[in-house]
This record gives C-alpha cells, sequence and structure tokens, in this order.
C-alpha cells in the first residue's frame, strides 16, 4: 500500500520482496472508488480508466453497439434478494411474506427494468452451477403464473387480516443508485396490485447495510456474493448463530439443525443433500424473496491482458500484464 485517501483513491506498488516478483507484470495500480456508473464510464472512455467493475445497464445498447469486446458480461456466484425482518409484526406472518415475496414479477422486471442485461430471475438462494449441492429446491411460487400468484397474494394477505379496509402499509429500503430506484419503483406498483402501500426509502450504501445489520427496516434489498463455489458461503447467513449479517432475523431450529449436519458430514454427496434441504427450508420459509442471479459486467480495456471471466468477478494483479 503506497497511499489511500478516502472516498478519492489507493495506490498499490509491486512488492519487490514477493517471492515471484520477477513474473508481476505491473508496477503500480490505482483504485478509485466510486458509486456513480455513469460517471465511472465517462472517465473509462476518456481514458482515465482502464477497468471498470460494472457498466450502467441504461447505457448497454450504446456499449454493445460500439465497445462489445470490453463491454463484459457472464454469470458469476451472486445472488440478490428481498429481506423480510421476520423479528416483529406483520412480516413474522409467512403469509404475509408470501403473498409479497410472489407478487413481484421478476420476468417484467428483468425485461423492462434491467433490459434483459442484469441477470437471470432466481427461484432459489443458490445459483446454478453451484458445486456439491442439490439444487432441486425452489421458492413456493415456481411455476405459477403471475395471475394466479397475484390471486394467492391477495388471499393470502386477508387471510392475514388486511384488504381493502385494512390496507398493509410497509417500507422498502434500496441503495440510492438509478437501476435500483427503477427497480423499487417497479416493486412497489406490484405490491400496490395486491393492495399492499410501500413507502420507498433511498439509502447511501453505507448507511443501507448498516440499518440491515441494526435490524432497523421492514422491506429492503440484498445481496450476497460468494465468498467460493460452495452453498454454505451463502447459507450460514440465515443460521440463529449468525448475527448482523442475518438481516432477516430468521431463526429455525430445524434449518440449524441441517446446517450443522452438513458441517459434520465427511461424505460430499451426503453433505450436498443436507445443505440442498436446508436451502429448501429456508425459501419454504420465506425469510428472504430471491430476485436475480446478477451478472457480473465490468468493462476492460483491449490493452489489459490475462483478464479472465472468474465467478466473483475478481481478477488479482499479480496476473495482469498491459500491452505496450
Amino acid at each position: 500500500l503506497a497511499a489511500r485517501r478516502p472516498n478519492d483513491h489507493i495506490k498499490l506498488v509491486k512488492n519487490p520482496h514477493f517471492y515471484d516478483a520477477a513474473n508481476v507484470k505491473i508496477d503500480e495500480v490505482y483504485f478509485y472508488p466510486t458509486s456513480d456508473e455513469g460517471a465511472a464510464l465517462k472517465r473509462y472512455r476518456a481514458g482515465e480508466l482502464d477497468t471498470v467493475e460494472r457498466w450502467p445497464l441504461t447505457e448497454h445498447k450504446w456499449l454493445l453497439a460500439n465497445i462489445p469486446s470490453e463491454t463484459r458480461k457472464y454469470p458469476g456466484l451472486r445472488v440478490l434478494y428481498t429481506v423480510f425482518n421476520t423479528r416483529k409484526p406483520p412480516l413474522n406472518d409467512r403469509r404475509v411474506r408470501l403473498a409479497l415475496a410472489e407478487a413481484i414479477d421478476r420476468a417484467a422486471i428483468q425485461k423492462s427494468v434491467y433490459f434483459n442485461v442484469h441477470g437471470i430471475e432466481a427461484l432459489s438462494v443458490l445459483p446454478p452451477g453451484m458445486a456439491n449441492v442439490d439444487l432441486s429446491a425452489k421458492v413456493p411460487w415456481a411455476g405459477k403464473t403471475m395471475e394466479q400468484r397475484r390471486t394467492e397474494a391477495r388471499a393470502l394477505l386477508k387471510a392475514a387480516g388486511f384488504g381493502a379496509d385494512n390496507p398493509l402499509k410497509l417500507s422498502y429500503n434500496f441503495i440510492n443508485r438509478p437501476d435500483t430506484k427503477r427497480n423499487a419503483i417497479a416493486m412497489q406498483a406490484m405490491w400496490k396490485q395486491v393492495g399492499v402501500e410501500v413507502q420507498l426509502e433511498a439509502k447511501d450504501f453505507a448507511i443501507h447495510y448498516d440499518l440491515l445489520k441494526t435490524a432497523n427496516f421492514e422491506l429492503g434489498e440484498a445481496g450476497w456474493i460468494f465468498d467460493y463455489n460452495d452453498a454454505q458461503s451463502v447459507l450460514f447467513l440465515f443460521q440463529s448463530s449468525t448475527d448482523q449479517l442475518n438481516y432477516p432475523g430468521y431463526k429455525s431450529p430445524a434449518y440449524d439443525d441441517l446446517m450443522r449436519k452438513a458441517e459434520n458430514e465427511k461424505d460430499a454427496v451426503a453433505r450436498g443433500k443436507l445443505l440442498g434441504q436446508a436451502a429448501g427450508l429456508l425459501l419454504d420459509d420465506v425469510a428472504v424473496g430471491p430476485t436475480f442471479f446478477q451478472f457480473v459486467r465490468p468493462l476492460v480495456k483491449s490493452h489489459v491482458l490475462n483478464w479472465k471471466h472468474t465467478p466473483r468477478g475478481v481478477n488479482r494483479t499479480r496476473w495482469l500484464d498491459i500491452k505496450k
């Protein structure tokens, strides 16, 4: 670490004492943090940046028409979901959580909000291609039409005591970005179709996740990038022993027991079945409502060599090079 200026940049330089320093091609690298994808794209087009972590969805047509080879998009080990704060009414009622989750028309959001370049609809918290786990468990609304889901959602809310004379009113917290704002507005309209009034609360990234960690929310957006290709990397979040990262406050002895058995199981196939059962229980309890398996979508200049499509979207500078 050669320099660090908060909210400005981080400068790293090659360590001459590294055992393989002779084969490290890049002498220094600058990281510029930003939450403004549009501004990052402008700097990239001006030649100020060699890579950008995530290109703005609203610019997909221009990017794919003008710099298609630099505009990357591929499935990664990451999942997005709606979090329900199960600690207090009315979201401690599974009927309410299920109604809210199945009322979201993910296919419509994918097409109209995310232009079909954001990811794929999630019917689980475990992405396709996840290794050594039973992936058969799906959300309760899988295979149903939106008409069926809306009808069921209204019936569930009525059974829980809500209706035209007593509408369910909640707030939804989301990160204040253009894409997530459009998504929040779309979900607000979809919830209104089943009689739910939702107030939108846009927050900066750090504030948003602090509210999730401290349980100061009702509904919220969240996501997880897997640390490694294993179901335990996301399922541990929902164990009773997990504190701040268990955003919904999910507590299930049966779930904890399955996770404990999986941790102690030595046989990979048996372990995968246990983790699959735990995922199924989590989905059936609707502690969260999976929404999308998000694509990794960086911009990479053609002179950056050895860039790989890694599941976590991480490319270590050690292996990169710059074409002279």
